[in-house]
């Protein structure tokens, strides 16, 4: 049986990918975004696309759009790629009730999404969490106690935004905190560094990807990606799935230490890069329409990178860390996310996008990786229970 699937946030990759899997299962796919710019619009895998209102600047508008949408294109499935899941989750029951919406209620979303409600959730059930600490203030910030290392992070961001370390002796950093904005200050945990991507329905996983961080953009977001086989992420994922009986996308950091110990840091409750890497072949759609009872694994070895990403922002990454000559045969043998051979005219009109998406940052005066993404973006503050467990800053 197939359906009439709108996707959001449609200026991703991830929502390009998405389109592709649901594509070739058969399914219409309409996408929508706030901008006319995108590789998606030109995809073939993409029936029909629509502009609509930001839900960050116009809510009120951007839920009339979607409602309008569902109704014109008579949708059967609202696939959320970005944060706009956050407005999609705080609207659901002025959403149709015929529709299926790929995502949890919003208390859910909004605890994975905000980094100090995310690392209180993972310690109410028992889940080992790095040692973290809520920051609304400068004074809460004067006041940790600065002998080892830590991460400094806003608590609505996403990607390498708003990230600082901060080692012992260390000048403390002229970041603005408030209640409105609040930071977590976070212990820095020396391992190895995962990613993983799994989609969820009625906490069960549907499907699921791991894959270690190398090529990055600023020490977080990755550009280039193989899948592996990683029992410990896998049971982790399904374990917090089932707790909190979670249906949407779901992908964590993970840092796994010498000694054997997972920490998740922190979680994206949208789509991410993992989504690339499964093969069409796979059956990826099953997993988002909740039409299989199994899991869709990605192939262990699958590759691929964010050609443009990596062309741009990886070689910095690769000089800091001396590995210059890993990242050229990455980049020059690894597939892009964007090509497809049936399915060219994305590739070929990026550079047009990102030439667009320039122009744009600048005239705003954000940077690219902000100036994509804000209109979507979710930096909303709800109130936060004054005296959490551990929320003392400095307490050990």
């Amino acid at each position: 049986m197939t359906s009439n699937i709108l996707l959001t946030g449609a200026r991703s990759t991830c929502a390009l990918e998405i389109a592709r899997h649901l594509n070739v299962q058969g399914h219409r796919v309409v996408a929508c975004d706030t901008s006319r710019t995108h590789v998606s619009k030109y995809s073939n895998a993409v029936d029909k696309f629509l502009k609509i209102p930001s839900p960050r600047f116009e809510t009120e508008e951007f839920i009339l759009s979607i409602n309008r949408i569902i109704e014109e294109e008579k949708i059967d499935w609202v696939i959320p790629v970005w944060e706009e899941v956050m407005y999609l989750a705080l609207f659901l029951n002025r959403l149709p009730g015929h529709v299926n919406v790929f995502c949890p209620n919003f208390q859910i979303v909004h605890t994975l999404h905000h980094k100090w409600l995310f690392i209180e959730k993972l310690r109410s059930m028992g889940i080992l969490a790095p040692e973290t600490f809520l920051l609304r203030s400068r004074d809460d910030l004067n006041q940790l106690n600065y002998s080892k290392p830590y991460v400094l992070k806003a608590c609505y961001s996403r990607g390498s935004r708003k990230i600082v370390r901060m080692e012992p002796g260390k000048e403390i950093p002229n970041i603005e905190i408030s209640k409105e904005n609040p930071w977590i200050a976070q212990e820095y945990i020396q391992g190895e560094k995962y990613c993983s991507y799994s989609i969820c329905h009625e906490g069960k996983v549907k499907a699921h990807t791991a894959y270690p961080v190398e090529h990055t953009m600023d020490e977080s977001s990755c550009l280039a990606f193989e899948s592996i086989e990683h029992p410990a992420i896998c049971r982790w994922v399904e374990n917090l799935a089932d707790k909190l009986d979670l249906t949407g996308h779901a992908a964590f950091d993970f840092i796994e230490t010498p000694e054997g110990k997972l920490y998740s840091i922190e979680c994206n409750p949208r789509a991410t890069s993992g989504v690339h890497l499964f093969r069409l072949s796979e059956n990826l759609a099953s997993a988002f329409l909740n039409q299989t009872d199994s899991c869709v694994y990605a192939g262990i070895g699958n590759t691929q990178q964010i050609l443009a990403g990596m062309a741009i922002f990886g070689w910095k990454d690769a000089i800091r860390h001396k590995n210059l000559l890993k990242f050229m045969r990455k980049l020059l043998t690894t597939k892009d996310v964007v090509f497809s051979v049936n399915d060219l005219r994305p590739f070929f009109c990026e550079p047009v996008v990102l030439g667009s998406y320039l122009w744009k940052s600048r005239k705003s005066g954000l940077s690219i990786p902000v100036y994509y993404t804000h209109d979507l973006d979710w930096d909303e503050m709800l109130t936060v229970d004054s005296k959490p467990a551990h929320s003392e800053v400095g307490n050990e």
